[in-house]
């Protein structure tokens, strides 16, 4: 009988235990917790400069005239004889493409003048040669400027991107550090980070052709350097 007591008793100071467990699990409602890690965010940047190696050309043509045949042909030909010659000179078939505004030659029915035009994006990597399609595409007369647009090739981008971001994460972490010696903490792991890449400037190098006395001259291609910068927002934990 004595047994049966202690057991009963056992049993009921089990399940007060339990009761008692649950209740304070929801009163601290650990999945609900507030608790928010002490951290330190702070801005870093990073700037590298470089040389483009990608040059990208845009000249355009027109033919003026009432007779829409001949007007199709004379563009046709132009374009024909532009990129047969780019070709020659070493530009690779996949680097040029071609825009008109001719899709048919109903609108061009009309009896009076009317102007046809074709329009070519031609991306050069080497220098020696964009110099060359620069001479050239000077002899053909087209319309607007002829200079190239200096930028980078998408490999060196991201090459430069690499490095930028990596600048401005060791700059992130000195501010860091500086901020926590101030305040008598020290920095611990990264908590967050965000990156906000800032891009760089693209450089049309103007006036490069000109015409003396009716002499075509074509000057050097010059683009110097250009910048390619990455900001970021980084969170470290401070302890």
């Amino acid at each position: 009988m004595e047994d049966l007591k202690t057991g009963s008793w056992v049993q009921a100071l089990q399940i007060l235990l339990s009761v008692v467990a649950v209740g304070l699990l929801i009163w601290s409602t650990p999945w609900n917790s507030t608790t928010e890690t002490h951290k330190i965010t702070v801005n870093g940047t990073g700037t590298v400069k470089s040389a483009p190696d990608s040059y990208q050309f845009a000249p355009s043509y027109e033919e003026t005239g009432t007779e829409p045949d001949s007007l199709i042909a004379a563009m046709t030909s132009k374009a024909n004889d532009v990129t047969a010659k780019l070709k020659e000179l070493g530009v690779k078939e996949e680097d040029i493409s071609l825009q008109s505004n001719v899709y048919n030659q109903d609108w061009l029915d009309t009896g009076e003048t009317q102007v046809v035009s074709f329009s070519l994006t031609i991306e050069v990597v080497d220098k020696d040669l964009a110099q060359k399609v620069q001479d050239y595409l000077l002899t053909t007369a087209p319309q607007g400027a002829i200079s190239p647009y200096s930028i980078f090739s998408d490999k060196k981008q991201k090459e430069l991107e690499k490095q930028a971001r990596e600048e401005a994460i060791d700059d992130a972490r000195t501010k860091a550090e500086e901020i926590a010696k101030e305040t008598g903490v020290k920095v611990g792991k990264v908590i967050e980070i965000s990156d906000g890449y800032s891009g760089g400037g693209v450089v049309t190098l103007e006036d490069k052709a000109s015409s003396v006395g009716g002499a075509a001259l074509s000057l050097p291609i010059l683009s110097g350097k250009q910048e390619v910068s990455v900001s970021i927002t980084v969170s470290f934990a401070i302890k």
